[in-house]
């Protein structure tokens, strides 16, 4: 989705992420299945729900939205017409964390797998669920921070530590140095992240994106290549990796940057303990829907047996 990312990042910087990691993806699963036919589709831009919805602005700018009806819809006609052209896994990678926008994508995959007899995994939360390469990603966090470090950023759900250190790693070109001087904006549940988001004069990030740096985001973006690349091989051999299920978080590279997953059932959400904020998500075959911070923005990867 094209978001807004507060004064130090450009506004397509989700679709920047994950175009990198479904790259990485893509390339290494057709070294892996060489006889396989491996295509990237383009990304899909446009999502539902910006992080401005947080401070109760329906418009903001540099965010654009749209429906979640219009995104479910579209994520099914693309869906269903790459399985009509014979691929029969399909794997959506996602970018943006609100609730609502993943429920969409969950039921769109859900309607593609049953209505065309193909796999569509919503595969960015079937990421987020699974707890070996969650595991990763603490450690990933560990390496780089204190405990007290990742206390004080708080919930960095949008354009913080996590997504400015991923963007340094990949297009520092367009990364502002302003960021360094950025004062924290750290809030540790739902009601203090909408108070910082409906002060006079919100610059539209959160957390502490002065203590990002490109070597943290080049070790959270391997993990998410390498994630993504492990599941997907999972898949194509045999394993249900779609009977998974998580609490959701909202939280940005490697911090949950929320859960995304799909397929046959639909999600419900119930209030989180936790967070306050997004949800427990328990789905019957596959995995939890998602949430997170960043804009949304999928890319299709598609996958035929020779």
């Amino acid at each position: 989705m094209i978001e807004q990312h507060g004064p130090h990042l450009p506004v397509g910087a989700d679709t920047i992420a994950v175009t990198y990691e479904a790259n990485g993806a893509s390339t290494r699963v057709s070294r892996a299945l060489p006889d396989w036919n491996v295509v990237m589709m383009p990304a899909v831009n446009y999502g539902q729900s910006g992080a401005n919805r947080l401070g109760d602005m329906a418009i903001h700018p540099g965010t654009y939205a749209i429906r979640q009806s219009t995104l479910r819809s579209l994520v099914a006609d693309l869906g269903g017409q790459i399985a009509q052209n014979g691929f029969k896994w399909i794997f959506v990678m996602n970018g943006h964390g609100a609730p609502t926008h993943n429920i969409a994508v969950n039921e769109a995959c859900d309607f593609v797998s049953e209505a065309y007899r193909v796999t569509m995994l919503h595969l960015t939360g079937l990421f987020r669920a699974d707890a070996a390469i969650q595991s990763s990603g603490e450690k990933i966090n560990a390496k780089t921070f204190s405990v007290a470090d990742l206390s004080s950023f708080g919930m960095d759900v949008h354009a913080g530590v996590g997504e400015t250190s991923g963007i340094l790693a990949i297009r520092p070109d367009l990364v502002r140095p302003n960021y360094r001087t950025l004062p924290s904006q750290a809030g540790r549940s739902l009601e203090e992240l909408r108070k910082i988001a409906t002060a006079p004069g919100w610059q539209g990030y959160l957390s502490s994106p002065a203590r990002a740096t490109a070597a943290h985001g080049k070790a959270v973006e391997a993990w998410w290549i390498d994630g993504f690349t492990d599941l997907i091989l999972r898949a194509v051999r045999g394993e249900n990796i779609s009977s998974m299920r998580v609490s959701l978080r909202p939280c940005r590279r490697p911090w949950p940057r929320s859960s995304r997953s799909n397929w046959r059932t639909k999600p419900h959400l119930e209030p989180s303990s936790r967070t306050g904020w997004c949800n427990a998500v328990s789905v019957s075959r596959s995995g939890p829907a998602q949430s997170e911070d960043s804009p949304c923005y999928a890319l299709l990867l598609s996958l035929s047996t020779p």
